[in-house]
């Protein structure tokens, strides 16, 4: 295809500009920054020929407002450093042989468990693993009496329990479990799969799922290596490049904000959705410091609503029990009771949108909560509505499961504890709803701005990652050295 440049110039103030065309083939053209600028040369000016006049100094003046203008165009998808590329060590999640090995409650994970202590030992066997999957070495003892069971993020936004005995474990992932901590913060992506839709990362305090991210695969990387964090699962060399860069301390929660503000958003899905089918997530990292400071604050309420206010990029920062402050027009409340009987146990629930209606209200069987708006009760990840999601495990007859007698055994009745859960996630739902305007537009000026590429991170020494970074941490609980 045959390109052409449009310079011009003004040789003096009576005349009007002249346009000039000029084929580069041939010619060595300014290569784009990462920012895709496009640099135009300045054209050398032909000499003044008139008589007595000393020849002026060359001078770039604005094209006619009928010349075209090039808008700037987004960076090179592949200039991006991969989330991968800043955390190194990641893996799936906990996998359980049966759906009935989770549930929304301990305690009901607590019968099914006495159940199977109850069932013969042949009948124990058929229970505990699926039909293609042999006898687990190491098994033989059959159940303990008393199990473990451990909460862990399901699905995106949906806590739920696991029995994490190692019978019941298909995928046990003990490397996650011994990284969990107080200030663990695991970071889920997918990337098996384009994400189309919703925000690109998820960001958890519990133990993931195999399927977390919207229940067709993933992966989990930890900000940690170790439970007390101490030790970060970062690869070496990148904080001291950013600190360096941007000016400022960096520490491995300001990176995590980063990623919540600019990545865990609609807005990115929708902003390189052509793009995640190629490679994943790309983080578009920043090298104005002022951007990067707005992006570490806004991601820090990211990060707490993902985690349910149980966690904070900050260390220094305690997590207030009022975490999640709406104000009382946008604040979901009960206005009617969901019923507590068994006969009126919800098998449906909906919204006003739904039918065309202009409210904001949320019906859960007999039961109403509000306001409740669209955006949260459309909310989905990668294509996965969350709350229709959690409904779905929860009501009179639950969606999955029904392989195994223990599946049956559940509530017979809709408890206000759930009720509280439910209004729980509308609020976390409901206040990233109205951060996202703030973090799409975050992004759109992080775009327009140079940023740190690949390339800078290979020049810098920081990449291509040190395989002793991509390990797992030994287990046991041996001492690790920080790898930076």
């Amino acid at each position: 295809m045959l390109l052409w440049e449009f310079l011009s110039w003004r040789p003096d103030g009576d005349r009007p500009a002249s346009v000039l065309l000029r084929n580069p083939r041939g010619e060595a053209r300014p290569d784009a920054s990462d920012q895709g600028e496009v640099r135009v040369p300045r054209p050398t000016l032909p000499p003044d020929d008139s008589a007595g006049t000393t020849s002026r100094a060359p001078r770039e003046l604005p094209a006619p407002r009928t010349a075209p203008r090039t808008a700037p165009r987004p960076p090179q998808w592949r200039s991006l450093p991969t989330v991968d590329d800043l955390l190194p060590w990641h893996q799936p999640g906990v996998a359980a042989r049966r759906a009935w090995m989770y549930a929304p409650e301990a305690r009901t994970l607590r019968r099914r468990w006495q159940q199977l202590v109850s069932a013969p030992p042949r009948q124990q066997d058929l229970l505990l693993r699926t039909d293609k999957s042999p006898p687990r070495p190491g098994t033989a003892g059959g159940p303990a009496a008393s199990p473990a069971v451990r909460p862990v993020l399901y699905r995106a936004f949906d806590r739920r329990y696991l029995l994490a005995e190692e019978l019941c474990l298909d995928r046990p992932r003990p490397h996650l479990w011994q990284v969990c901590g107080p200030r663990q913060i695991f970071v889920v992506e997918q990337h098996t799969r384009p994400v189309t839709t919703g925000p690109g990362l998820l960001f958890s305090a519990l133990v993931p799922d195999a399927d977390c991210f919207d229940g067709q695969g993933g992966r989990v990387l930890p900000l940690y290596r170790d439970p007390e964090g101490g030790v970060p699962n970062l690869t070496p060399g990148l904080l001291p490049y950013l600190a360096a860069r941007l000016g400022t301390p960096v520490s491995p929660g300001d990176l995590v904000a980063y990623l919540a503000a600019v990545v865990a958003h609609p807005g990115y899905s929708a902003a390189f959705r052509d793009r995640l089918a190629v490679s994943g997530v790309r983080v578009p990292l920043t090298r104005d410091p002022r951007l990067w400071r707005e992006a570490v604050a806004l991601g820090r309420e990211v990060v707490r609503h993902h985690t349910f206010g149980q966690r904070s990029p900050d260390p220094a920062a305690a997590d207030p029990p009022g975490l999640f402050r709406l104000p009382v027009s946008e604040r979901p409340q009960v206005a009617v009771a969901v019923p507590g009987s068994p006969t009126a146990f919800p098998n449906r629930i909906r919204h006003d949108c739904d039918t065309g209606a202009g409210g904001r209200r949320l019906y859960v069987g007999g039961g109403v909560i509000a306001p409740v708006r669209p955006e949260v009760w459309r909310y989905d990840v990668g294509g996965m509505r969350v709350v229709h999601n959690w409904f779905a495990a929860r009501r009179r007859t639950p969606r999955g499961g029904g392989t195994s007698p223990l599946d049956g055994i559940r509530p017979d009745r809709w408890s206000p504890r759930r009720t509280e859960e439910l209004v729980t996630l509308l609020t976390v739902l409901t206040c990233l709803v109205r951060l996202a305007p703030r973090q799409a537009d975050l992004l759109s000026r992080i775009r327009s701005a140079p940023l740190v590429t690949v390339a800078d991170l290979t020049a810098a020494g920081v990449l291509p990652v040190p395989e002793g970074a991509r390990r797992p941490p030994p287990l046991g609980g041996q001492l690790e050295l920080p790898l930076d």
